[in-house]
């Protein structure tokens, strides 16, 4: 028994010693870990932020004897740092040019301008459109916003309702304006204003002698008022006008007398044209079969010409109504086919 206690009492003393060395190691390693910094986290704050970091410690009085806290500052240098702000831009959706609200005197100055101006060009150019040349797609950009309406599924661009309003239709090729038909008719005495442009003396005036002219009256069982038709003929140049308007008749012969100043016209029609595109345009412009009452195909444009209906030349004709102002008349015979 008195070898056995000993060797008991030497293991007790041995696990107390143990302990004690336990808790001295522990103690130590705290106070390390309280001084020194976490190398760790310094590395991973650097490599994120790629600007200089210093790390500093401050002690704080510990809440408890077992835990210490580590705080780390990171201090950026302001001359190091350079940061461009450029504003953006402000996206701004296109929108279409407005349509201009116009009051009825206005679109009737710009029609009038038209048909004075014509947009500062002569025939076969209308009011700045010239065959040949001009897109189909420029009307409606052209001329909407001045007030006339445009008829897509006709190629049809409508001014009739102001005064001695106009219709003009466009015929095309590949997009591209071929034939001008313009329609124009009398509403009052806006006419001799209107259409003073294209009155028979300042055609002649401006354009010469015509190749070809034609006179008729139109219908001879007509109830209505006796009418004439003056077709002028310009084939270099594109252009044809007929003027139409009232005649007088001679119950004692086959003749009717006309005098062709605007006071006397209601209807001017114009069909203008790239010269040389066209080969036959008298039979374009008066086919046979609407004069056929007249006389057969073989002799109708015989019997209507300027020629054989008064029994003049086209000079005289030239001479006579190129006259500024000229309120003459003339006489032509009218044919029946009966």
């Amino acid at each position: 028994m008195r070898c056995i206690m000993p060797a008991r009492l030497m293991r007790k003393k041995n696990y107390y010693l143990f302990i004690v060395g336990v808790f001295m190691l522990i103690g130590c390693a705290s106070a390390t870990s309280s001084t020194v910094p976490d190398i760790t986290t310094e590395r991973l704050i650097n490599d994120q932020s790629g600007l200089p970091t210093q790390i500093t410690q401050e002690n704080a009085t510990p809440q408890s004897t077992a835990t210490n806290t580590l705080q780390l500052t990171a201090t950026l240098d302001s001359s190091m740092l350079t940061v461009s702000l450029t504003p953006r831009s402000k996206i701004i959706s296109p929108t279409p040019a407005p349509t201009p609200t116009l009051t009825s005197e206005q679109k009737v100055d710009n029609f009038t301008r038209f048909m004075t101006e014509n947009e500062g060009c002569e025939l076969p150019c209308w009011w700045g459109i010239i065959p040949g040349e001009t897109k189909i797609e420029t009307i409606v950009d052209r001329f909407v916003p001045q007030g006339l309406v445009w008829w897509e599924e006709w190629n049809q661009l409508d001014a009739s309702r102001f005064g001695s309003g106009v219709l003009v239709t466009f015929s095309t090729e590949k997009d591209i304006i071929q034939t001008i038909t313009v329609w124009g008719g009398n509403e009052g005495d806006t006419l001799i204003h209107d259409w003073g442009r294209y009155s028979l003396d300042q055609v002649l005036t401006r354009y010469g002698m015509p190749s070809q002219v034609f006179v008729y009256y139109p219908y001879k069982a007509d109830p209505g008022p006796s009418t004439y038709h003056l077709y002028l003929f310009y084939e270099t140049l594109g252009i044809e006008i007929d003027y139409a308007g009232m005649s007088q008749d001679f119950n004692n012969k086959e003749e009717s007398q006309v005098c062709p100043n605007l006071q006397n016209v209601f209807r001017i029609n114009l069909f203008l044209y790239q010269s040389g595109q066209i080969s036959n345009i008298v039979e374009t412009v008066i086919p046979p079969e609407t004069i056929s009452f007249i006389a057969g195909p073989e002799t109708v444009y015989d019997l209507i010409s300027w020629e054989q209906a008064t029994s003049t030349t086209l000079e005289s004709f030239y001479e006579i109504f190129s006259q500024p102002d000229f309120d003459g008349c003339f006489d032509f015979k009218r044919y029946w086919t009966s």
